[in-house]
């Protein structure tokens, strides 16, 4: 009987070690009271970038970085008194060369050769995952600013329903609409009923993977009534759900422009349908950049003639002044 309780102590020793050495991890044995490192595998070397030597003659403080060693020295606190039997951290490992490397570590309690002040340290790097993280926060932070202090009205919006998810400031303003309300509609709300169908349509093709993006001009209509043209800018966002697609839309206020060429359409017409004679010319060169039909009617000349003449050309006594 106590021959095969050996045999069998044997056999999980043999099992332990295997695991010890073998595992994904780095694992290390570790005296509880003191932190002094008392075995690790090859993986917790390549990680902690020391070697077995060195690391036999640490403890695990001297590898953590002072800004995190309070946190961890709590755990063990609750470790060694009881309160706890396990417990995970992050944390970072300081290299010999003064590398910071960023590590998972789960920590239990284990006896050995009834040592019960031990414990197993499995340690995993994370640093490439920090990194992203904080690429990611960075990157969301220059795109928040972007977004609330573009001089463009800047949404995101729902690509399916149209939902407007979010808004800066300048968009709302555009709108007439203030950031809550915007929160509770969609774009088909506020939109012109003449151009909505050409949205629909763009939107549509956007959807189908047809087109990459959009460009047009189209109507808002304010809750007064009114409404506002704007120049409006579609492109899809990358999305890992691939069912909820999103767009960016970046709008500009083009109301005063359509408002001018509306003037100078108006005035186009005023223009050709006079009988008189009726000119515009450069100041500087004077040759005529616009005439009517009445003059070229008058004077016999036509229209690309005229553009080649200056005043002096058809009345050679015409006083500048």
């Amino acid at each position: 009987e106590e021959k095969r309780f050996e045999q069998s102590l044997a056999v999980s020793q043999k099992h332990f070690a295997t695991i010890f050495e073998e595992s994904p991890l780095g694992v290390a044995l570790i005296d509880s009271i003191t932190g002094k490192i008392i075995q690790i595998n090859n993986y917790f070397c390549e990680i902690a970038g020391r070697s077995k030597s060195e690391l036999t003659g640490l403890t695990w403080m001297d590898l953590t970085h002072p800004d995190d060693l309070d946190r961890d020295l709590q755990n063990y606190k609750n470790l060694n008194s009881g309160k706890i039997d396990r417990f995970s951290i992050e944390k970072r490992y300081v290299r010999p060369d003064g590398k910071e490397g960023w590590i998972n570590k789960t920590v239990a309690k284990v006896s050995v050769d009834d040592n019960k002040h031990l414990h197993l340290a499995m340690i995993e790097s994370i640093t490439e995952q920090k990194q992203t993280q904080e690429f990611l926060a960075i990157s969301e932070k220059q795109f928040r600013t972007i977004f609330e202090e573009s001089p463009l009205g800047v949404a995101l919006i729902d690509s399916l329903t149209g939902h407007i998810d979010e808004v800066n400031r300048k968009f709302a303003d555009i709108a007439g609409r203030s950031l809550s309300e915007m929160a509770t509609i969609d774009w088909m709300s506020i939109t012109h009923p003449d151009d909505i169908q050409e949205d629909l349509d763009n939107m549509a093709a956007l959807n189908a993977g047809k087109i990459n993006g959009f460009n047009m001009e189209k109507r808002y209509i304010k809750p007064d009534g009114s409404h506002v043209w704007i120049n409006m800018t579609i492109s899809p966002l990358k999305v890992e759900d691939k069912n909820s697609p999103r767009h960016l839309c970046m709008i500009e206020d083009i109301t005063e422009k359509k408002r001018i060429e509306k003037d100078l359409t108006r005035f186009g017409r005023l223009l050709n349908s006079s009988s008189n004679e009726i000119y515009m010319f450069d100041a500087s060169t004077l040759k005529f950049t616009q005439v009517n039909s009445g003059a070229c009617e008058n004077l016999g000349y036509s229209i690309d003639e005229l553009l080649q003449m200056t005043p002096l050309d058809i009345a050679h006594n015409y006083n500048l002044e």
